[in-house]
């Protein structure tokens, strides 16, 4: 399987784009609480440029703030989006090589749906590299879409849709359920955005859906961009479990209004012995 790349700065109105593919207002909550009494001096780990953990950790008077990216230009487009000039050591680079340089320092890492940026054959040794930069008493707090569920109809979907108004936040689902939840993960399991809206717009029949496809890859999840979703979560669960210690706590979407209510899990590992 060839490892395919997107890129990132081609990921132009991250504005528009809606929770649950950014984190929730719960999610956060969880991990403020959780941070409530951690050492301020403590170093923290963001992977990605996820701007609301950015914001969060420098509220909340961390000052020691790592952002992991491998695309600088991201990186500056989502730090627009903070309201605030926040001080931060930005790490450029692949995460499976970059993590490598931080063994045993992060107390916290922080990580909203990256599973899907990571290709199948180094997901080990991504996860097992989060684990060795974790200091003793590291956590990891990741949230991830697991495929443990049936794949949604693309004929239940496009009648969905076609009853649903248009707005920013039925674009938003529409790009969430077609793309990332539904039989369209079967064809290569990797979701291939290019790939997808060309079969739906060809194959859904209705003038509605093209004009729901052609908006989300304007404003949501644009064309030319792959993620590795697709494989059931009993093939992927041992690596991911792997480096992390047995005693977890799991937290699953529970907005039954969310295109991932059931699918979402926010998990908070510790690191293992």
């Amino acid at each position: 399987m060839v490892n395919r790349q997107s890129v990132w700065a081609d990921m132009q109105k991250w504005e528009f784009v809606l929770p649950p593919s950014r984190p929730t207002v719960a999610e956060l909550s969880r991990i403020t609480e959780v941070l409530g009494d951690i050492d301020r001096k403590a170093p923290i780990a963001v992977l990605g440029s996820t701007p609301e953990f950015r914001e969060m950790l420098y509220r909340l008077g961390f000052i020691n703030i790592y952002v992991f990216d491998k695309d600088d230009n991201f990186y500056r487009l989502t730090t627009n989006l903070i309201p605030y000039r926040v001080n931060e050591h930005f790490i450029h680079g692949d995460w499976l090589s970059s993590l490598s340089d931080f063994n045993h320092f992060f107390r916290i890492i922080l990580s909203d749906l990256t599973m899907g940026n990571i290709s199948y054959k180094d997901r080990k040794l991504f996860y097992d590299n989060i684990g060795k930069a974790l200091c003793g008493s590291g956590l990891f707090i990741d949230k991830a879409l697991i495929i443990d569920f049936p794949l949604l109809k693309l004929e239940d979907l496009y009648e969905k849709y076609n009853r649903l108004p248009i707005n920013l936040r039925t674009i938003n689902n529409f790009s969430c359920e077609f793309l990332f939840c539904s039989e369209l993960l079967s064809i290569n399991e990797i979701v291939d955005s290019s790939r997808f809206y060309d079969f739906i717009y060809e194959n859904c029949g209705s003038e509605k859906i093209r004009f729901f496809c052609e908006k989300s890859q304007l404003m949501i999840t644009p064309r030319n961009f792959y993620w590795y979703y697709g494989k059931s979560w009993d093939e992927l669960k041992e690596n991911y479990f792997a480096p992390f210690s047995k005693e977890y706590e799991v937290f699953i979407d529970a907005d039954e209004k969310s295109p991932y209510y059931k699918k979402a899990k926010q998990f908070f590992l510790k690191k293992g012995r």
